[in-house]
């Protein structure tokens, strides 16, 4: 027979307590995406139910696979809200286009605006970033790859980008015969994780230590300035 009583508590435990309340700044506003910026503040991307769908838009193949797009056929308006806890910023764009996207703060009041596929062209391949003014104009467009999984900026506005499955080996036009996936690994060094200053692409790709393989999915970060 189990003992009944008071359950023992677990010494990893850890209490939680109500700190904030994630509110949109517009009523009727639903939450698109959201994320954790360098100094613990909350950022969010909102819209309207009808935008959120798009931004979340998938194409499912005759066969029945179903892959995410990366972007929407019209520009949807979204606001960006900084909370830290409470509302600090709101930031509207008139028209995002980029699907599937992740957010982060970056100095002097920007926003980064990354979609997790970029599909390659042969006159260009998708502009899958975008960074914003506080005014809500681009300030600059840039080009991460396809496959990205996760987003981090740091206090001082680098950049790093985690490739999933589709970013390290290539789809949506990327990799053979087409050039290799930004997330690929190198021959050598191995990447998958690329480190990059918000005014330009990656540049810094991380190099795997000597007898490890290289990493397929960037599952976790941890990030400093």
């Amino acid at each position: 027979m189990s003992r009944v009583g008071k359950p023992k508590r677990d010494r990893h435990a850890v209490d939680l307590r109500r700190h904030a309340e994630l509110a949109p700044a517009q009523p009727g506003d639903v939450l698109v995406t959201m994320s954790v910026g360098p100094r613990n503040e909350a950022i969010a991307v909102w819209s309207d139910p009808p935008g959120r769908q798009a931004l979340h838009g998938r194409t499912t193949q005759p066969g029945g696979a179903s892959f995410a797009d990366p972007a929407t056929a019209v520009g949807v308006a979204v606001r960006v809200v900084t909370y830290a806890p409470g509302i600090t910023a709101v930031v509207r764009v008139p028209e995002l286009r980029l699907a599937h996207c992740h957010v982060q703060p970056l100095p002097d009041d920007q926003i980064l605006i990354v979609a997790a596929r970029c599909r390659w062209r042969p006159d260009h391949p998708d502009t899958n970033a975008v960074v914003l003014n506080p005014d809500g104009s681009v300030a600059r467009r840039a080009v991460l790859g396809d496959g990205i999984g996760h987003v981090l900026a740091t206090d001082s506005g680098k950049i790093w980008v985690g490739y999933f499955d589709e970013g390290v080996y290539g789809n949506y036009g990327w990799g053979n015969p087409r050039p290799e996936p930004i997330g690929a690994p190198g021959a050598p060094p191995r990447r998958v994780l690329a480190q990059c200053p918000s005014n330009r692409p990656p540049a810094h790709p991380i190099p795997d230590h000597d007898g490890l393989d290289f990493l397929l999915d960037g599952i976790e970060a941890h990030i400093s300035s």
